[in-house]
């Protein structure tokens, strides 16, 4: 089995840290085929002013193996099309979100197009079966918690360049995920 392990870049970590100084508000930019739970992209206004752009980013690990870390920068303004007041007040902790995903030779794609299709599987890290072709661990997401206990959940999902976002579509599956403290800033 060919596994590969996907690091935080620094700079999405250091700008994942900035959330710790408080968030006024939120928004996201929805995705053309009209499913209300999923989202292109999450922007966050910052108690600083500045604004940070969240969205799922893309790794081709290997022919028919691609998936999709969650990525963060700062953006010049904030744009996105569905708006909340959505504030969380210092102390607030961030989690990077892992998750697992892999393909498995052993699971029918009855239906699936294109040749030998594969299906490729998502859960929590080190769950990936030893008859996997290719396993990858990844950060995938980000919980949010304010010391209101507040939180705001982003996950990828595997859907091409989708998240989800707790406080516009209700709780998240959590169940493919572990959690660990963000240790930038």
């Amino acid at each position: 089995m060919h596994t590969y392990e996907l690091d935080l870049p620094a700079a999405v970590s250091a700008t994942l840290s900035a959330i710790k100084g408080g968030v006024v508000r939120i928004g996201v930019s929805a995705r053309a085929t009209g499913t209300t739970e999923i989202y292109g992209g999450l922007q966050i206004a910052l108690a600083t002013g500045e604004v940070i752009s969240i969205h799922a980013d893309e790794e081709m690990l290997q022919p028919r193996f691609e998936v999709f870390p969650i990525t963060a920068a700062s953006v010049a303004h904030f744009s996105a099309s569905e708006v909340r007041d959505f504030q969380l007040a210092p102390p607030i902790e961030v989690y990077l979100l892992r998750t697992q995903d892999w393909l498995d030779p052993g699971i029918g794609c009855e239906g699936a197009l294109g040749s030998s299709p594969m299906m490729q599987c998502q859960g929590v890290p080190g769950q990936a079966p030893q008859t996997a072709l290719a396993a990858c661990t990844y950060v995938g997401g980000i919980k949010v918690r304010d010391g209101n206990g507040t939180i705001l959940l982003v996950t990828t999902l595997p859907s091409p360049f989708a998240i989800s976002v707790n406080a516009f579509y209700g709780e998240a599956d959590l169940s493919s995920f572990t959690e660990e403290p963000l240790n930038a800033g």
